[in-house]
């Protein structure tokens, strides 16, 4: 059957930025799997610029904006129709199923089960290989094309040769320690040009730090923010949002991991070669699935003790 003649697909991913981010390259697989087929990509609307930068464009559609409330995205969703994969499971979308007894469904396995027992220490409580994003995938039905999914003008452009740092993350248990993030930029701006890419409301005591000739980079919007990653030659981050992009575009990209785990979602999320992990592995990681919790052996060990050399160690190539 012809992709044009295929009921609407509609992706509800609502938050958070890196999970947004991430179930893009769920759209992208989609579009390059039928290019004629209406696809339809409902999320926040703060997040919908994201999807604006696909390298295989589909509609986007942000709740808040466009369409509101529960009412509002039932409303939307009844008059597409189709078929909806819901990329997240949650109360919201549990609600809007119940209302649309008449669509298709598909939805997410939050596997709870696994997830408790990989925090308990049981490393193969999920199969190998197993990302939150390629179970995505499964349920679409799509293969994961072995590309970038994201894409801007700048990509037509060199590389800005800026090894970009990213030392914010939602939740303080899984921020690397400021004063680490502030000893690599040091001794890497001693040969390297780079920025720190962070927002003033994190109070992460940037303006206690020597930060070398780094360039600190505060107060921009969300697509500067991605213009400015997309444009990087390095991403060392967190696990955050910025990693997930920066993922995205195809940016040589370096996750700092503390609590959090690939297989609960942490970035990178993608097997492709430019993203890795950087993590001590101690028999106490992970121990959260969003690193939200206390650490419980005291410390932050996962992080605290993971050294600029160690960092520097890994880097490999790109810088």
């Amino acid at each position: 059957m012809a992709s044009s003649a295929l009921p609407p697909l509609v992706l509800l991913r609502f938050s958070a930025l890196g999970d947004v981010a991430s179930a893009a390259r769920i759209a992208f697989a989609a579009r390059r799997t039928w290019p004629d087929r209406r696809i339809v990509f409902i999320t926040h609307a703060r997040y919908g610029c994201v999807l604006n930068y696909l390298a295989a464009p589909v509609e986007v559609v942000g709740l808040g904006d466009e369409v509101h409330g529960i009412n509002g995205l039932t409303k939307l969703l009844r008059g597409i129709g189709g078929e909806v994969v819901d990329l997240h499971r949650s109360l919201r979308t549990t609600v809007l199923r119940g209302r649309t007894p008449t669509l298709t469904w598909r939805r997410l396995k939050k596997y709870r089960k696994a997830r408790r027992a990989l925090i308990a220490g049981r490393a193969d409580a999920f199969p190998a290989g197993f990302t939150v994003q390629a179970e995505q995938a499964r349920l679409c039905g799509v293969a994961l094309p072995p590309e970038p999914w994201l894409t801007t003008s700048l990509d037509a452009a060199p590389s800005s040769g800026e090894v970009l740092l990213i030392p914010g993350g939602a939740w303080p248990e899984k921020r690397w320690p400021i004063a680490s993030f502030a000893e690599l930029s040091r001794r890497l701006s001693a040969s390297k040009r780079i920025g720190l890419l962070y927002s003033p409301a994190d109070d992460l005591g940037i303006d206690g730090q020597d930060w070398g000739a780094t360039e600190l980079i505060g107060n921009l919007d969300l697509n500067a923010c991605i213009e400015r990653i997309a444009a990087a030659q390095l991403v060392i981050s967190n696990d955050t949002g910025f990693a997930h992009i920066a993922e995205g575009f195809g940016v040589p990209t370096r996750v700092l991991i503390g609590p959090t785990d690939r297989r609960l979602g942490a970035a990178p999320q993608s097997d492709l070669a430019h993203a890795a992990t950087i993590s001590l592995g101690l028999p106490c990681q992970p121990c959260s699935q969003k690193g939200d919790r206390p650490c419980h052996v005291g410390g932050r060990p996962c992080l605290t003790t993971l050294t600029v050399e160690r960092v520097l160690s890994e880097l490999g190539s790109p810088c």
